[in-house]
């Protein structure tokens, strides 16, 4: 053949037609032969398969009662179907119980060897239940299992060549060859005829075009005349051709003309561009002047809304402090019951209207991105066992059951805001006792994930309550949210307390989830990432460092009607116990004891107050069981419901532990002094109180313009037995202070005339270092910040309880007792 460079297009027709026939035909036949196999071999399957599941149908009886003789009978049916080599029937071990060999095999055990037969494939169809077909070299395999009433009785094996399905392929092969040698044959003698009939006319048209392209300037008038007077052969699309040429020819003439024309007005268009350029410029000068002013204007109204709600805080709280103030000293006076209830009231409807009030403020805040995160170490378990202390006694009044769950992967210490982390908590936990009318509440903590220089922390909090639908989950963290109408009227708040958790969440680098809880209520899911500190160690490590083993072969019996609460108790002491013991009824608890108790070691009971109405009568029965004597009993009491010294010794009880269990409660009781290897688990050590005798030493100065608040802090401080002296702005505190002799300074921040940090700044210019505590009603960062570069050593945050001003009183007049005087001595 011609190369495609010299050839002919007759030479090209040619080629292209029957190449391309070669190939149809060649594809056609091809994809014939291979739908004939699939179906010949499809065929044969299935007619094995049908015969080998009729096989299976047949033998079941013969195998069920080991009829060996029948069986045989029934394979001997396939010698039917000649192309069958081999026919075997299993037995439920998979040993042949019949079997059938063609005439022209050798020998049963010679067929099985050959390695055709796959005893795997056997127990796979009959542990699947199905009949499963397999080719395997010149031979398709049929296995099928024999089951009667959900048992296997054994199987089917079929052999089957496949010569005949190769024979019939033969033929099909030598069939298509000889279609594609005739079909060839009449398109070469079809495409003689086509090259003719397109030849010609091309050649015909390159003729004209020679002509055309020898006098370019008679091009159109020659090319009409063409088209009108000579027609080139009978082919219409080579006569299309000649039409598109001379339609070419004019289009290139009129793209000349209008690239002139285009080329003579390029430079206007430029100067036109140009301008625009420019005055889009200076509207783009505009419109960032306009963006930066808008800018600024967005940052006054910012600042304006951060002093608005500083301000709102301030006025909000200074009234405040004398509201809870003065009825948290009614609830300590001597009262009627009813007169008890009215100040109770007013208390916690002031409570409320504060915690609303420090919602708006994080909520405002977070808006406005000026909440800063705080990175301080901290202990994790420390803050989820003061979080729920907080709170314990609101939810032991309604009865609920709340347990705390530390699990021993829990870092001991971590790094990160631990007052989020405490604030987060405490909304939770709110919210889950809110809408909890009975049942129980669940905090549990561990360690989601760990890394040497992060761990994550997963922080749930699950309770018994109402619950939440779809709906309500997918709008619980929007605020002022709430999951209906009906709840808000009927629970009360506002809806910002899960809009701020979740906020918190995200702004630490963690997420919150919520889903219901089994069988009823809602689990609430934090995960939140925390960097680690130098101290490595877990929960389980510092607990094995703070407490020694027990003495060998103690005991341990928990007795609780929740099983949450007997969890966590077994969770941290039966690794220290030889055994350990669960009842949840007064009734197991004594059929336990009623033989002397497990084993004859001494032993601790721990015991649920909630196990019985009838503390005292139980208590009374469990000393009279054998053995009594050896078992140290350990009360579990909730908050305010602790028995006395001379109660416990009457009862029989050597220690009482108050519920939420913690532990450091449980570091507490069984190992009274723990070593300092574990400081999370040691006891804190009391807050020196100051008695009436010793505080009538301390001398302390007020700075505050307030008349209510004036009051409220003499009742406070000279309630305690403090002598007090009360100056009404800065400048009078400065004056008293040279006059006398001070202890300590309670120093408003915000005063007519010289404010409180003025007041500071100047007298420790004067060389004053006596501690000055900042009484404010902003609870804002940045206000903390400016007590700090006043000079201030603490502040207390507007509205304060008593025991805070009282705490903070006794903390720095013991610390700096003395510290009045200036260091060149008093005026």
């Amino acid at each position: 053949m011609p190369s495609s460079a010299r050839a002919t297009i007759g030479q090209k027709v040619t080629s292209i037609v029957m190449l391309t026939s070669s190939l149809v035909l060649v594809l056609t036949l091809a994809t014939s032969v291979v739908i004939q196999t699939a179906t010949f071999r499809a065929s044969m399957t299935d007619k094995l398969v049908t015969l080998a599941e009729v096989l299976s149908a047949n033998t079941r009886e013969a195998l069920a009662f080991r009829q060996g003789w029948r069986a045989q009978r029934l394979i001997e049916t396939v010698a039917a179907e000649p192309t069958i080599e081999v026919a075997a029937i299993f037995n439920a071990q998979h040993h042949p119980v019949a079997q059938f060999l063609n005439r022209n095999q050798t020998s049963f055990a010679s067929e099985m060897e050959r390695g055709i037969f796959q005893r795997q494939q056997l127990l796979q169809a009959g542990s699947s239940g199905r009949t499963l077909s397999l080719y395997r070299g010149r031979s398709l395999t049929v296995y099928a299992p024999v089951i009667h009433e959900g048992e296997l009785l054994g199987g089917i094996y079929l052999q089957a060549s496949q010569l005949p399905l190769l024979r019939n392929l033969l033929w099909v092969a030598l069939a298509a060859l000889l279609l594609l040698g005739l079909t060839l044959m009449l398109a070469y003698g079809l495409t003689l005829r086509l090259k003719r009939l397109i030849t010609w006319p091309l050649h015909q048209l390159v003729d004209q075009m020679q002509r055309i392209s020898s006098n370019p300037a008679a091009a159109p008038a020659q090319a009409t005349a063409t088209e009108q007077v000579t027609p080139i052969g009978d082919v219409r699309e080579i006569r299309a051709l000649q039409e598109s040429f001379g339609q070419m020819l004019d289009q290139i003439r009129r793209h000349e003309a209008a690239l002139q024309a285009h080329s003579s007005s390029l430079e206007e268009q430029v100067r036109r561009r140009t301008r625009d350029l420019l005055e889009s410029n200076r509207s783009l000068q505009d419109t960032c002047q306009q963006l930066d002013l808008a800018r600024d204007q967005a940052l006054q109204a910012s600042a304006a809304k951060s002093r608005f709600l500083a301000n709102m805080s301030h006025e909000i709280r200074t009234p405040m402090i004398g509201v809870l103030g003065m009825a948290e000293l009614l609830l300590q006076a001597r009262l009627l019951p009813a007169e008890l209830e009215l100040a109770r009231t007013i208390h916690s409807s002031g409570e409320t209207l504060l915690a609303l009030l420090n919602d708006l403020l994080d909520s405002a805040k977070i808006e406005a991105g000026k909440l800063e995160l705080e990175q301080q170490p901290f202990r994790p378990v420390e803050v989820i066992e003061q979080a729920c202390a907080l709170l314990a006694e609101s939810a032991f009044a309604k009865g609920l059951e709340l347990t705390i769950q530390c699990q021993p992967d829990v870092p001991v210490e971590l790094r990160g805001d631990s007052a989020r982390l405490r604030q987060i908590l405490l909304n939770l936990l709110s919210n889950a006792i809110k809408f909890t009318a009975e049942g129980s509440i669940l905090v549990s903590l561990n360690c989601h994930k760990q890394q040497p220089d992060r761990a994550w922390l997963q922080l749930q909090v699950r309770d018994s309550g109402i619950g939440l639908s779809d709906s309500a989950k997918q709008t619980i963290f929007q605020p002022f949210t709430q999951a209906d109408s009906s709840t808000s009227r009927q629970y009360g708040g506002t809806g910002l307390g899960l809009t701020i958790v979740k906020q918190l969440c995200e702004l630490m680098g963690g997420s919150i989830t919520v889903v219901d809880n089994v069988p009823r209520g809602s689990l609430f899911s934090l995960h939140l990432p925390f960097d680690r500190t130098n101290e490595q160690r877990d929960l389980a490590a510092c607990w094995r460092a703070c407490l020694p083993p027990l003495p060998a072969a103690r005991q341990l019996i928990l007795a609780s009607p929740f099983s949450e609460l007997r969890a966590v108790l077994r969770l941290h002491l039966a690794s220290h116990c030889e055994g350990s013991h669960s009842v949840c009824s007064t009734a197991e608890l004594l059929t336990l004891l009623s033989d002397g108790g497990p084993g004859d070691a001494p032993g601790l009971l721990l015991l649920d107050s909630a196990l019985t109405d009838d503390l005292a009568g139980l208590l009374h029965q469990l000393a009279e069981q054998p053995g009594h004597d050896r078992w140290q009993r350990i009360l579990i009491v909730p908050p305010r419901q602790q028995l006395s010294t001379t109660g416990c010794a009457e009862l029989g009880i050597a220690q009482q532990l108050t519920k939420p269990v913690g532990c450091k409660n449980l570091c507490q009781l069984l190992c009274p002094a723990p070593a300092s290897a574990c400081a999370s688990a040691a006891p804190e050590p009391d807050t020196p109180v100051a008695p009436a005798a010793a505080a009538s030493q301390y001398h302390i100065l007020l700075a505050e313009d307030n008349p209510t608040n004036q009051r409220l802090v003499q009742l406070i401080v000279e309630g305690a037995g403090y002598r007090l002296s009360i100056a009404g702005n800065g400048a009078d505190a400065l004056a008293l202070l040279e006059r006398d002799h001070f202890d300590l300074i309670l120093m408003d921040c915000q005063m007519p005339g010289t404010d409180g940090y003025s007041a500071t700044r100047q007298l420790r210019r004067q060389g004053y270092q006596l501690p000055v505590i900042a009484l404010t009603a902003h609870a804002g960062d940045e206000e903390i910040l400016l007590c700090q570069q006043a000079g201030m050593n603490d502040h207390l945050c507007k509205p304060f309880r008593r025991q805070q001003l009282l705490d903070l009183l006794i903390r720095y007049l013991t610390a700096s007792s003395g510290a009045g005087t200036r260091k060149e001595g008093p005026c």
